[in-house]
């Protein structure tokens, strides 16, 4: 989920003071997944269309975002240490929220509620098909899953992904 177009605008729920996304480890994924998706970033100042591929498992997470000529822009490795960015945008890409916000979609609920703890300020609502994130500021992040679609509404950063 490219989020390039990071401070671009959308609804927001709440002003939302900004706070960092954890990295989740690589072993508490529940088994290997591989993702390969079409990817749209809506903000105010434009959209822009990707596809994404990753592969996760407990040991690494790899994920290539790549224009629609087929043109590498983003490559992210993480090993639970160690995060290697590589990007070929002329502009900065998030690598570290990208992947966060991924994470945070896709892991198992035992490990969000044990990496985003209300003791450092979080709030969490994991539903089925909905996940939330906030802070008593307001709402950070909302991820919804509409059948293989998934939508990410970032109110932090104020940009909608759909994936």
């Amino acid at each position: 989920m490219l989020l390039f177009l990071y401070g671009c605008s959308s609804t927001r729920l709440a002003p939302v003071p900004l706070a960092a996304m954890v990295l989740l480890p690589p072993q508490d994924i529940a088994g290997p997944l591989l993702l390969k998706r079409k990817v749209i970033m809506q903000a105010a100042v434009g959209e822009m269309q990707f596809l994404m591929v990753a592969r996760f498992d407990t040991e690494r997470l790899n994920l290539v975002a790549l224009l629609p000529s087929g043109q590498p822009l983003l490559t992210l490795n993480y090993d639970g240490l160690e995060l290697v960015q590589q990007s070929n945008a002329p502009v900065e890409i998030p690598g570290r929220d990208i992947l966060a916000i991924i994470q945070f979609a896709n892991w198992p609920e035992e490990s969000i509620r044990r990496h985003y703890r209300s003791a450092e300020g979080w709030i969490l609502e994991l539903e089925a098909n909905s996940r939330i994130l906030s802070t008593p500021g307001g709402v950070f992040l909302k991820i919804d899953r509409q059948g293989e679609e998934l939508i990410v509404d970032n109110f932090a950063h104020n940009y909608r992904v759909l994936v």
